[in-house]
């Protein structure tokens, strides 16, 4: 299995845990903690900041990830990380951002492994590619809104060849709708084959991070 290189330093606090994936991580935790599990599996280490959130409200969280580095529970891919698992399951199974780092080919067999460590339930947080202009406003003591105009996506290419962005730090294999065989639909079907789709939103301030909430079928 090819995996993207990932750059020794992307994890670094100051380059990985912004305000804006903060909001993803409240957004992720969130429906996690709905779920109201005994146990979670987290596929994907990155700082540990979620594990750390969960097991702050009392809920044991089982890690697993391919870069021992991170010093996860468990190492190994996710397509293994159900034998490595030695048949052991969890109320919810929580993988984010983790996908577009595999190939495209290899998403089935990822979600086969997350079906079988699964009780009933899994959290997804898959990359999409998008390209927008967000606006926000907020009134004392209240929550901020959000609102996101869509612009076009060869912009937002034309902008990363001209910046050389788009391969300096790392790279993604795929995204959602990065190309017509990782459609949303395509995706979609993909997941469908296994579970139940209660949930699909893109975070508000990010809509290039799409949330799914899903039941075992």
């Amino acid at each position: 299995m090819r995996q993207a290189e990932i750059h020794q330093d992307y994890y670094r606090f100051s380059e990985y845990v912004s305000l804006d994936r903060f909001n993803t991580y409240w957004y992720q935790i969130n429906e996690v903690l709905n779920l109201q599990p005994k146990n979670v599996a987290e596929i994907g280490v990155g700082t540990g900041v979620v594990k750390y959130l969960i097991e702050g409200v009392g809920v044991p969280v089982t890690t697993i990830d391919i870069n021992e580095k991170l010093r996860p529970d468990v190492v190994s891919s996710i397509t293994s990380a159900a034998a490595a698992l030695n048949a052991q399951t969890f109320d919810v199974v929580l993988c984010s951002r983790v996908f577009h780092h595999i190939p495209f080919s290899d998403v089935e067999s990822a979600l086969e492994n997350i079906w079988q460590l699964s009780n009933k339930y899994a959290v997804l947080v898959l990359a999409a590619e998008d390209f927008r202009i967000y606006s926000a406003f907020r009134v004392t003591a209240k929550r901020e809104k959000f609102f996101s105009l869509p612009l076009p996506l060869f912009l937002k290419r034309i902008i990363l060849k001209v910046t050389k962005e788009h391969s300096s730090y790392y790279h993604n294999l795929w995204k959602i709708n990065s190309s017509r065989s990782s459609g949303k639909n395509e995706v979609n079907s993909l997941i469908g084959s296994r579970f139940s789709i209660l949930k699909c939103y893109p975070v508000p301030t990010n809509h290039g991070h799409v949330i799914y909430v899903l039941k075992k079928k």
